[in-house]
């Protein structure tokens, strides 16, 4: 790697691909947050279709809002923070 890139002391190499490994992990960890709240809003909306008490039907809305503001806004915050920093260091800036 002596000449080749932009890093060319191997502790600085080796700190680099760190930082790739946890952008990975981050974009993949988004993503499986994203798909599984949205999994569990759809569950929670095709029950919320088959109750008709109020109390049920509000219980079934509450965890639509659960899934959603718990678990699918925080994997989209994390996808794009993830998707950005790829992107920043792509195209350098």
């Amino acid at each position: 790697m002596q000449g080749s890139g932009v890093f060319t002391h191997p502790l600085a190499t080796k700190i680099f691909y760190r930082f790739r490994e946890a952008k990975k992990y981050l974009h993949a960890s988004g993503a499986v947050l994203m798909g599984g709240g949205l999994i569990g809003v759809w569950l929670s909306d095709l029950r919320s279709g088959q109750h008709r008490d109020l109390i049920r039907f509000s219980e079934a809305i509450r965890n639509i809002v659960v899934f959603y503001d718990g678990v699918v806004v925080p994997g989209a915050l994390i996808l794009r923070f993830a998707a950005t920093w790829f992107t920043v260091q792509y195209f350098g800036g």
